[in-house]
């Protein structure tokens, strides 16, 4: 289960076809929004849900309100291995760098791998579990107003999150399989790609 946390009018992108938006809080119900499309056809659905309860939206896809605390609900999801799961923000923001660098290249990485982007930067993988991965990010940020800086920092990216190393390299945790590190990296085209 992915858990994330949201607020109202907070939304999470499941896969391309379902979109799930915090309406209201009111502990410990939750309202949410529920929005399918298929095949250019957009179907709705309003449900309140109280902490512990569970809807399955789709073929092996669920939603559960985990807890309600305050302005924010933690909405788990269960979605099938080879479904992406994003906060709606991360997702434009996915989009948006892939408008911008062409694309995203999708790796798998376990603990100790390390993966190069380029010839100046570097990520290793120093641990992975159900609640992220830790990283130790090496070499220059590229673009925006830390270009060329130099960074050696131990980094935590949690599902659905993603790094940023400059304005230009985007990483984000897709998921977590067992002992791998499922990611996403936004890149310039020309910046190859490799994991050792």
């Amino acid at each position: 289960m992915i858990v994330l946390s949201r607020a109202a009018d907070e939304s999470v992108i499941i896969g391309d076809d379902f979109v799930v938006t915090v309406l209201t809080i009111d502990d410990p119900r939750v309202e949410l929004l529920i929005r399918f499309t298929q095949l250019q056809a957009v179907a709705e659905r309003t449900v309140t849900l109280q902490q512990g309860q569970e809807l399955h939206i789709g073929n092996d896809i669920s939603v559960a309100v985990v807890d309600v605390s305050g302005d924010k609900a933690r909405l788990g999801f269960e979605v099938p291995q080879t479904t992406a799961i994003h906060r709606k923000e991360v997702y434009e923001a996915l989009h948006s760098a892939k408008k911008r660098a062409g694309g995203a290249l999708f790796i798998a990485a376990a603990a100790d791998q390390t993966i190069r982007i380029g010839k100046k930067l570097s990520l290793q993988v120093t641990d992975v579990d159900a609640g992220g991965v830790r990283v130790l990010a090496r070499g220059e940020l590229l673009g925006g107003a830390e270009d060329g800086k130099i960074i050696n920092e131990a980094r935590e990216i949690g599902p659905g999150s993603n790094l940023a190393l400059g304005t230009q390299i985007t990483i984000t945790l897709v998921r977590v399989a067992g002992t791998l590190a499922h990611l996403s990296v936004v890149r310039p085209g020309h910046l190859r790609i490799e994991v050792a």
